[in-house]
């Protein structure tokens, strides 16, 4: 290609024009090197989710191009040489490879200090545990268990009332920011997996918040009760279901980490859940295409066979019976021998005269049957019979 200078508004507008995986193969760049060069001239592309708004025709808005002063920044070259191939970064999707490249720029989920202008999920679920007192029957005192309404969906929260407030902040950042980069919230379509269901890309992810609780020494034990209690940390843990994952995800409050840490690096971890997700799929579609086609070819290669069996069935099936013919033939033959031979006995013994009418009966009747049974004149009768159906009336 030959070498390519743009101003830098020129590139962005068209990094705003043309989506980053169609505008860098024209400067013979990856999309990975293309966002690089935005990066380095301080160009802001698309945020999560602005082509697909565009396409569905909602109102986008394109982040203004911040002035510069640098004059090595105002112009911008591509030089001539051929598209480096891209690296193999472990992703098996290029869409989802895009749309974590997006989020890598995008501001990651933050867990406020004060419950602002809550989701709606989060202000029904915060009405339904208010005034709510800690079950007497629960196996860990203090939890808090929400007055639920036939119909109504609220988050799967179980806490105490100290750290309910902390429980909430967390969904409530969880909802909005998984609901900014497109994600829709409901029940689980699966009657084993409890909680809010986050649904986008062709996957489903249930999120519950618990409080775990541990063990301690029983203080004043009865002889026939338990020798330990439960009783609440007063730690969090975020725990996520999905077909992606394999198993249940288990974020939890630990000296280095916490719950809000881990929401941070949820929407990347979420796209690679998918992308492996993808992959397991695709490989199952490869080892489920390659299973039919071994049966196909099995049964292609069966009714072969079969038809084989069949073909030289009937040929063993024609010479019997042409070997009966001639045998037929052979007895019709050495039948009428049989007859003469009885005739000319008849006639010697009648010495001129008349046969008795016994045996001139016996004579017709035998003659009749070798008729009947001489496979040449059968098959006489049959061509006599088609000449016949066939003669005009």
């Amino acid at each position: 290609m030959n070498p390519v200078e743009l101003t830098r508004p020129e590139l962005y507008d068209l990094v705003w024009e043309i989506p980053t995986r169609h505008l860098c193969k024209r400067f013979g760049l990856s999309d990975v090197g293309l966002a690089k060069t935005c990066k380095r001239f301080q160009i802001p592309r698309p945020s999560y989710g602005y082509w697909a708004k565009k396409a569905a025709g909602g109102d986008v808005r394109r982040t203004p191009l911040p002035p510069s002063d640098d004059k090595t920044l105002q112009k911008i070259m591509f030089s001539e040489h051929e598209p480096k191939p891209e690296e193999d970064d472990g992703f098996f999707d290029p869409e989802i490879r895009a749309l974590y490249e997006l989020e890598t720029q995008a501001d990651p989920i933050v867990v406020s200090d004060s419950l602002r202008s809550p989701h709606s999920l989060v202000t029904r679920t915060r009405d339904a545990l208010a005034g709510v007192k800690p079950s007497e029957w629960s196996r860990i005192p203090g939890l808090l268990y929400p007055n639920t309404v036939e119909g109504t969906h609220l988050l799967d929260i179980a806490c105490g009332r100290a750290t309910l407030p902390r429980a909430l902040r967390i969904m409530d950042a969880v909802l909005k920011g998984l609901e900014k980069r497109g994600y829709t919230f409901g029940k689980s379509g699966s009657s084993w997996h409890h909680g809010t269901a986050a649904m986008a890309h062709g996957c489903e992810f249930v999120f519950r918040v618990r409080e775990p609780a541990k063990r301690q020494l029983n203080p004043k034990p009865h002889s026939w009760g338990p020798r330990y209690d439960l009783a609440l940390t007063g730690d969090l843990q975020l725990e996520v279901d999905s077909r992606a994952f394999r198993s249940t995800r288990v974020c939890r409050d630990s000296v280095r980490k916490k719950v809000e840490d881990y929401v941070r690096e949820l929407p990347l971890k979420m796209l690679e859940a998918i992308d492996e997700d993808r992959r397991v799929e695709a490989q199952r579609a490869e080892e489920q295409r390659r299973r039919d086609e071994i049966r196909r070819l099995e049964k292609e290669a069966a009714e072969r066979k079969a038809r084989r069996e069949k073909k030289l069935c009937r040929r063993r099936e024609r010479r019997e019976e042409l070997f009966q013919t001639a045998e037929q033939w052979r007895r019709a033959q050495t039948l009428r021998e049989f007859i003469e031979a009885v005739r000319t006995t008849a006639i010697e013994q009648a010495d001129g005269g008349p046969l008795p009418p016994e045996t001139t009966r016996w004579l017709e009747w035998a003659e009749k049957t070798a008729h009947r049974a001489d496979p040449l004149e059968q098959m006489q009768r049959s061509v006599d019979r088609m000449k016949a159906q066939r003669k005009p009336k």
